[in-house]
């Protein structure tokens, strides 16, 4: 039986003028990091979730929304050119799955359908990314944002998550913001897409 082929992703394309943001997503504290069309950071924050619902509906997509809303204010408005990377949702979450899936989707479904480029990333590859190991620890990974990308000015380790999305975003469609050429052991993410 012939070994089955691996399909391997295209490299997204950046128009002029467009945006990175990348996007760790949680119910309680979501991280945001926004590259500009010059390499720089333009935004990086953090929006709040709101209470559980306690098993109302109506709370939960009220919940969710607020959510993107809060996403969408940070950003300052997405716009059709910018490319999104967020953190794939994963089913070895701890907590309420059924939510953490319903908002992966609410975010990722709502930018796709207004015709803007998301691409989901793996948790531990944002992490080998991030700190050159698939499991680092989050203090690890802020170290490292704090070294490679200072005058982002993370705030925790969702902030630092969001900055590595984007980073891996910018590097996957060959405008690198990398102060210095990363070890090889970083560039796991390169095998998942096209060669460019």
């Amino acid at each position: 039986m012939a070994a089955k082929k691996k399909v391997l992703h295209p490299r997204p394309i950046l128009e002029p003028g467009a945006r990175v943001v990348g996007i760790d997503l949680s119910l309680n504290s979501t991280g945001v990091a926004v590259i500009g069309p010059d390499g720089t950071f333009e935004h990086v924050g953090t929006v709040l979730g709101t209470a559980p619902h306690a098993g109302d509906l109506v709370k939960l997509y009220a919940r969710l929304d607020a959510l993107l809303d809060g996403i969408e204010a940070l950003v300052g408005g997405f716009r059709t050119s910018d490319l999104v990377v967020i953190e794939k949702a994963l089913s070895h979450h701890s907590g309420p799955y059924g939510e953490i899936l319903a908002n992966w989707h609410n975010v990722a479904g709502s930018l796709t359908r207004r015709g803007i480029t998301v691409i989901p990333i793996a948790p531990g590859t944002r992490a080998v990314y991030g700190s050159g190991g698939g499991k680092s620890d989050k203090s690890q990974v802020v170290l490292q944002v704090e070294r490679r990308f200072p005058t982002a000015r993370v705030a925790n380790n969702d902030e630092a998550d969001a900055v590595v999305l984007a980073a891996i975003g910018r590097h996957l469609a060959g405008c690198s913001i990398e102060p210095a050429p990363l070890p090889a052991t970083h560039l796991s993410v390169d095998k998942l897409f096209e060669a460019q």
